[in-house]
């Protein structure tokens, strides 16, 4: 495994090798390629930035600057999540974390023998504000009362999440097809 700040050194570090004429080999085979090219995007009205994705044969390549399972958890967190979601280590490292709970979500239902579509038929489409507005519900903090208090706890929902929808099957879809009714 290379863990690496930028997958852009592994670039550098080719180019400089070419350059010096020195047979550089990184993984356990020989090669190097570039998988996709940086690239910029917008999401909800933020511009982003997506790094270039390189591949090392015989290595996973983790680039730090384009990860969040990796800093948030660690390499057992990551192998935890490949084990569930059926992703390569590779791929896990730079996937969004929709990517890797849909996966886990197929995955479930699949061991249940649930059908799931071969491909998304629903691409996601344009949203104005206002329809962003009324679809978001937010949250509601409850506002507690001054003082000392005993046996209190703390649930932290953003983790625990996929794990409500795949043991009471609740979701943002589901929660929608029943206000429907």
């Amino acid at each position: 495994m290379l863990v690496v700040d930028s997958a852009a050194l592994l670039a550098e570090l080719h180019s400089l090798a070419d350059r010096l004429g020195y047979d550089l080999q990184l993984g356990r085979r020989p090669g190097f390629q570039q998988l996709a090219r940086e690239s910029t995007y917008t999401s909800y009205g933020q511009v982003g930035h997506s790094p270039a994705r390189y591949n090392v044969p015989g290595r996973v390549v983790i680039n730090r600057s384009n990860t969040l399972f990796y800093d948030e958890t660690n390499i057992a967190g990551c192998i935890d999540l490949v084990r569930r979601s059926g992703k390569p280590l590779q791929e896990l490292s730079w996937a969004s974390i929709g990517n890797v709970l849909t996966a886990v979500q197929i995955r479930k239902a699949l061991s249940r023998d649930v059908l799931v579509p071969w491909q998304a038929w629903r691409p996601k489409q344009f949203k104005t504000m206002r329809q962003l507005n009324d679809a978001d519900r937010g949250g509601f903090t409850f506002a507690p009362d001054v003082g000392v208090h005993e046996e209190v706890h703390e649930l932290d929902f953003s983790s625990l999440y996929p794990n409500i929808i795949c043991e009471y099957n609740v979701s943002p879809e589901k929660t929608r097809s029943c206000e429907q009714q």
